[in-house]
């Protein structure tokens, strides 16, 4: 009798409308998706969902003025040293505010110098305003932390980490304007595997 009347309820709520069937979430989306002009316009950027996070958004280097096989020989990460640029990262881990005008957290890698600089950015429009600063981070604070108890503390270290914590951002940096563009005509990366290190 009971399976009989759960049966009966359940066909009555799937006629009214009451319950449905489930169905997959809608595709996560971000304003920020799409090609940038860099601000030299010599470069295309695309940003679109971080591999690993479908929340932050990263972008790739798609589109510059120099032979798709050229390396990064300034990268002061000795694990993407000698990438080629073309397709290399060069935005990461952007996180959206809760209002999604923002985003932040995120780092920026400028293959010119080989340096990475911590990174928000402000979307109005077909215009992307970033932020690039030198700032600090939980993670370096913990290292800092570990170093200390390890070798005893280090003032000139906690100064620098202060300074860059609590004025970096908003006097240890720079504003860069990217564009809105369409998809290139060509792209560095059209040939597949051109991101390998041979």
């Amino acid at each position: 009798m009971v399976i009989w009347l759960r049966a009966v309820l359940g066909a009555l709520l799937l006629l009214t409308g009451c319950a449905s069937a489930p169905t997959s979430p809608p595709p996560v989306t971000s304003p920020l998706w799409g090609y940038w002009l860099t601000e030299d316009g010599e470069s295309i950027v695309e940003l679109q969902a971080c591999k690993d996070n479908s929340l932050a958004t990263c972008g790739h280097l798609v589109r510059f003025t120099e032979p798709p096989d050229t390396r990064d020989y300034l990268n002061s990460n000795w694990l993407e040293w000698g990438r080629r640029l073309c397709s290399a990262e060069v935005v990461r881990g952007l996180q959206p505010d809760v209002a999604g005008k923002t985003w932040h957290e995120g780092r920026l890698y400028d293959p010119d110098v080989g340096d990475t600089y911590h990174l928000s950015v402000e979307l109005s429009q077909n215009v992307l305003l970033l932020h690039a600063f030198y700032g600090a981070d939980s993670s370096e604070a913990v290292g800092m932390a570990i170093n200390t108890a390890i070798s005893g503390p280090s003032i000139w270290g906690a100064a620098s980490f202060l300074t860059r914590a609590l004025i970096g951002e908003k006097s240890l940096g720079e504003d860069i304007v990217w564009k809105r563009v369409s998809a290139p005509a060509t792209r560095c990366d059209a040939d597949p595997g051109s991101n390998s290190r041979s």
